[in-house]
């Protein structure tokens, strides 16, 4: 089972009016979608995660003309919003994606820096590069990675060689990540047969791939 991770940018800046809303407004933080889905009447439910005042986002967001009905629910800091909508053809066009292609929409899905929605897709390799064809032809689609599927965080150690994970395995054995350190870069190398300057170039690859695919969870932008 295969993955790709892509960020959709519609032309107009937002998909529906919920996303303008939430964005723009300098008091909430729009934090995650963890889910969104058609029903047989072609409206949306959706679950949104959002950083606020409950109330007050709430009322903002259904007083929106698409807007069917909002509930919030104040989890601490935190707020989720349940939405009932109209869609835009668009995004009832990009929601039929999944069911059309027998794909899986992996949640949460979150946001870029800019309004942009990144989403994860499940699917058999054949199938996938067809769907996300098929999401370019609605809206701006831009590749963020791909892989072997492995559930929640198990998907950050897939994007390592073998080689790589041994290295980290045995360097948190070795209390590398201790405070203070336990190990040094000789006892790394010690253990696995090399030397010290090897241990630093698989140190330096690995911290590259790790940081780079968090930071594009986190909407930054890539590195020149």
């Amino acid at each position: 089972m295969q993955y790709v991770t892509f960020t959709l940018r519609p032309e107009g800046g937002w998909f529906y009016d919920v996303g303008r809303v939430l964005f723009e407004d300098p008091e909430t933080t729009a934090a995650a979608i963890h889910h969104i889905g058609l029903l047989e009447d072609d409206t949306v439910v959706s679950l949104y995660e959002v950083y606020g005042d409950g109330e007050r986002v709430r009322d903002r967001v259904a007083g929106l003309g698409d807007v069917i009905d909002c509930q919030y629910t104040q989890v601490g800091d935190g707020v989720l919003l349940h939405i009932h909508s109209e869609p835009t053809e668009t995004l009832r066009a990009l929601l039929a994606i999944p069911r059309q292609y027998e794909i899986t929409l992996d949640t949460p899905l979150s946001f870029a820096a800019d309004g942009g929605v990144q989403v994860t897709v499940v699917g058999e390799a054949s199938v996938l590069g067809e769907a996300v064809t098929a999401c370019r032809e609605l809206t701006s689609v831009s590749i963020d990675r791909t892989g072997s599927y492995r559930p929640d965080d198990d998907r950050l150690l897939a994007e390592l060689t073998e080689r790589q994970r041994e290295v980290l395995r045995v360097a948190w054995e070795l209390g590398y990540y201790e405070i203070p350190r336990e190990a040094t870069y000789e006892d790394i190398a010690e253990r696995l047969g090399c030397t010290t300057a090897t241990v630093g170039q698989h140190f330096q690859r690995i911290e590259a791939t790790l940081l780079g695919a968090l930071a594009s969870r986190l909407g930054a932008p890539p590195s020149s």
